[in-house]
């Protein structure tokens, strides 16, 4: 057996459970080992044929320990994002519930406020408009979504008033300011206005729009205004002396 000769390979004679001859210690280990029964002389004999320790030594391989632990970490890798995922997807589940409840909130304050409310894009064009908005334009506010918020409030007044929003909306900045709507009947509409940019992700994506009637405000200043005029006229028509104590 030239394998034995060479020194790869041990073999060892066993009669039961009783040792007759090995070519190794008998207290080693083998990692290659296999047995054979044969009958020699008459008697029932196991042949035992196992690796030598050099040839072990030259045939260990740690690829399988390898291929198990980069297998176990993979799956423990696996494991912890899918914990991840679904942690994270139930965070995003609870979160979107409540900007679901927190928008529906808004829009009911949005479109049954007396103020008028109107969303735009980055355009300054309508993208949705409460009823208040729509009486202050004279327009149904189905017929809003699309049109430039300019062209809405052209004949308002102050001129610098209107410039001054012109720019914040080319700018995308904030802008507050009072405006003078004419109407049909005559009376005009005196509005509180202030605009608001919106962004996303860091990216300006429209503007929100709230106009606060004021004209009732106005018309008490007015009157102030005038009763005070005339106080004043009746102080320098009848020259008289007057004093403030």
């Amino acid at each position: 057996l030239d394998e034995v000769r060479d020194g790869q390979f041990e073999f060892g004679l066993r009669a039961g459970r009783r040792p007759l001859y090995a070519t190794y210690a008998l207290a080693r280990p083998a990692r290659f080992a296999s047995e054979h029964p044969i009958e020699l002389a008459g008697l029932g004999l196991r042949l035992q044929v196992r690796g030598s320790a050099s040839f072990e030594q030259a045939h260990r391989s740690d690829m399988p320990r390898l291929f198990f632990l980069c297998a176990l970490a993979a799956n423990l890798l696996l494991t912890t994002l899918l914990i991840l995922h679904a942690r994270g997807r139930q965070r995003a589940e609870v979160l979107a519930a409540r900007l679901r409840q927190e928008l529906q909130g808004v829009g009911m304050v949005a479109r049954g406020t007396h103020n008028a409310v109107c969303l735009t894009d980055a355009d300054a064009r309508l993208s949705w408009a409460n009823d208040s908005f729509g009486n202050l334009v004279a327009q149904r506010p189905t017929d809003l979504p699309g049109q430039l918020l300019q062209e809405l409030l052209r004949q308002a007044e102050p001129a610098e008033t209107l410039g001054g929003l012109q720019w914040s909306l080319a700018q995308g900045h904030v802008f507050a300011g009072e405006l003078r709507l004419p109407r049909a009947e005559g009376d005009a509409h005196w509005v509180n206005l202030d605009l608001q940019p919106l962004h996303d992700a860091g990216k300006l994506s429209g503007f929100a729009l709230i106009l606060t009637d004021v004209s009732r405000l106005k018309r008490v200043e007015g009157e102030l205004q005038r009763h005070a005029q005339r106080l004043q006229n009746i102080l320098e028509g009848t020259a008289v002396g007057t004093w403030e104590w």
